[in-house]
């Protein structure tokens, strides 16, 4: 199975990371795990002019986004790793996830049943609203897509070494891993 992960934090080594980290040593080893960084792609905001939607569902704007689309197209399973930034995912994979609009007519497709989940990374305690507005947000996507939802993970941590040091949190992770 092919896995892609695309990480929406700015931090190379923040919780977001150490999430990432965890959830992918649960996952098995004949499983193939990319991970992009959305903050070392150029990723420009969707216009809306649907010049995709007759260019084979690859964005016109000169921008890295075709190719890691066509790693989404490819892919089995998509995660969105992503810090929470005023109640949801970062700016950068708020851009990301707007990208998607290029190539969402093949994906909605009956025949392509990919898989979607979201780890959300915040400040704030689990009792949150923002990590059930994100946890919907990405449900809503998964449904019109016809895509199956696996799971949203939220994980309070603050400070950027929080997270190493939740030994809980690390194997619950690792377990959502695991169950792929």
């Amino acid at each position: 199975m092919k896995i892609l992960i695309l990480n929406g934090s700015p931090r190379k080594n923040g919780n977001t990371a150490t999430a990432i980290q965890a959830f992918v040593k649960g996952i098995s080893a004949n499983h193939d795990v990319t991970i992009i960084r959305a903050y070392d792609q150029k990723i420009t905001g969707c216009l809306n002019c649907n010049a995709c939607k007759k260019n084979g569902g690859r964005c016109v704007v000169p921008d890295g986004s075709a190719e890691w689309i066509d790693q989404v197209n490819h892919a089995d399973v998509i995660v969105f790793a992503s810090p929470v930034y005023w109640w949801g995912i970062s700016a950068k994979a708020k851009l990301a996830l707007d990208k998607f609009y290029s190539n969402d007519e093949a994906w909605h497709d009956p025949s392509v049943r990919k898989k979607l989940a979201v780890i959300a990374v915040g400040a704030d305690a689990l009792s949150g609203i923002q990590y059930r507005l994100i946890e919907d947000q990405f449900k809503a996507i998964a449904e019109f897509l016809g895509w199956d939802f696996l799971f949203s993970k939220a994980i309070q941590a603050a400070d950027i070494q929080d997270l190493s040091k939740n030994s809980d949190m690390l194997a619950q992770l690792e377990a959502c891993g695991k169950s792929l």
